[in-house]
């Protein structure tokens, strides 16, 4: 399914642009959503977990990024 081919994507563009690129923001948040829908949720939880990390990374603990990233995670539970 589409997951397998956004996972591919992921693991092609990390080696490089590194597995903290914002570059890769779009693609863990289409993946988390594919998982969501398929009501894959550990699934999705790891995605969202990477979002947070990723933004961390890219644009400071405290952008508006990265709340909006951990309230995209919290809304899983």
């Amino acid at each position: 399914g589409p997951e397998t081919a956004l996972k591919a994507g992921i693991k092609e563009l990390e080696k490089y642009v590194g597995p903290t690129d914002p570059g890769l923001i779009v693609l863990y948040e289409s993946l988390a959503e594919t998982y969501e829908r398929q009501k894959h949720f550990a699934e999705a939880e790891d995605a969202r977990i990477k979002l947070v990390s990723i933004r961390e990374d890219s644009q400071g603990p405290e952008s508006i990024g990265v709340a909006n990233a951990r309230v995209d995670l919290a809304n899983l539970y």
